[in-house]
């Protein structure tokens, strides 16, 4: 679900040349116009005029499905980005090395077979 107002910035460090980890950040993606007495214009609005309790919880809410939604987007990529740096390989267990081998064959029922 594509967001409308907040957007993740996320910066491989694979398609960069940055050394080290991948960077994420949430940033505005729209904003509105209104301005406000109280702010005189320096705010950056990022909800609409809500005129009653509801109206303003349904503000937020959505603001938290957009976050939801960064989040979820942002957790998929800092997974398939390894920051450029070699994964430690999975550590190997008996069983897993037991369980590949082939099993031994079964000695053939000649008396003189030893």
């Amino acid at each position: 679900m594509p967001t409308y107002r907040l957007g993740l910035l996320f910066q491989s460090s694979r398609k960069t040349d940055l050394p080290g980890p991948p960077t994420a950040h949430v940033y505005i993606k729209h904003h509105t116009t209104e301005r406000v007495r109280d702010t005189k214009g320096d705010a950056l609005l990022i909800t609409t005029r809500a005129l009653s309790f509801k109206a303003f919880r349904e503000n937020l809410n959505s603001l938290r499905r957009e976050l939801d939604e960064i989040e979820k987007d942002a957790k998929r990529k800092f997974a398939t980005d390894d920051g450029g740096l070699k994964r430690e390989p999975k550590k190997r267990t008996y069983r897993d090395i037991v369980g590949k081998l082939p099993r031994p064959e079964e000695p053939p029922d000649d008396p003189g077979y030893v």
